[in-house]
């Protein structure tokens, strides 16, 4: 996985009481990240989206 600013600020600063809590933590991540969060790069809508409106 490849770790962009905000996810490697979150784990920099989180300390994970397990090997489970960093891969919830990471999968909740991932899925803000592809649903929710704009990116300039998709012109401003969340990569899922972007997927969407190619088909």
């Amino acid at each position: 996985m490849r770790v962009n600013g905000p996810i490697a600020d979150g784990l920099a600063t989180t300390r994970f009481d397990s090997a489970e809590h960093l891969t919830d933590t990471s999968k909740r991540y991932v899925q803000v990240y592809n649903q929710h969060m704009p990116q300039k790069a998709l012109s401003h809508i969340p990569p899922l989206q972007a997927l969407k409106n190619r088909s």
